[in-house]
């Protein structure tokens, strides 16, 4: 009689994946089992260049799994789930994996959409809201200033939870030439806090 060994997951949002990611965890993989499958929900694919052809740079899912013993990694725009069972050869290649998908989170998105900061962006809205109803000015301003911002929080804090801030790129990141594609991220914080000082700005005497 053994013990049996439990599995794992991992799920992660907001994590931006290269090529380079991709072919250095389907190495990881193919040293640690006999078959390794790569596939999206209609074909299987013999390498990277072969899924390129079919489905261009910017993917919206793909899965890289072995059967026995079992370790996958799904990739898609609204989920990132990385499984294994409870067989003790999955457990290396498993934090290895995980290791890239934490460096390839998308830090910034995670910080400013985390769900306690979120709140407190909320709390002070409502809070200065609440000092400005004593304040002699038209209640439709305040509306107008502050309602537009809750409501861009609230889409983006669910659309994070969502994990609709993935993205799967079949090109290596020194040839993500666009200065918005590289740099997104810094300016939706810079977006952000110009809004919330603006709201500020505007709602406080």
């Amino acid at each position: 009689m053994k013990k049996k060994l439990k599995g794992e997951q991992k799920n992660c949002t907001a994590v931006k994946i290269y090529r380079n990611d991709i072919e250095e965890i389907i190495e990881l993989m193919k040293a640690a089992f006999a078959v390794v499958e790569i596939c999206d929900e209609e074909f299987e694919y013999d390498s990277i260049d072969e899924l390129i052809e079919r489905r261009g740079e910017q993917i919206k899912n793909l899965t890289i799994s072995s059967a026995v013993p079992s370790l996958s990694l799904k990739l898609s725009t609204g989920e990132i789930k990385l499984v294994r069972d409870g067989e003790t050869g999955t457990m290396t290649p498993f934090v290895q994996i995980q290791e890239i998908l934490r460096r390839r989170q998308r830090k910034v998105l995670a910080v400013i959409l985390n769900p306690i900061l979120v709140a407190l962006y909320f709390g002070l809205i409502l809070l200065v809201l609440n000092f400005h109803q004593r304040l002699p000015w038209s209640d439709s301003i305040t509306i107008l200033v502050s309602a537009p911002l809750m409501v861009g929080l609230g889409i983006c804090f669910s659309g994070h939870r969502l994990g609709m801030f993935s993205r799967i790129l079949l090109l290596n990141e020194h040839q993500e030439q666009s200065f918005w594609k590289a740099n997104k991220d810094k300016i939706y914080l810079l977006i952000i806090g110009a809004l919330i000082g603006s709201v500020l700005t505007k709602l406080v005497p």
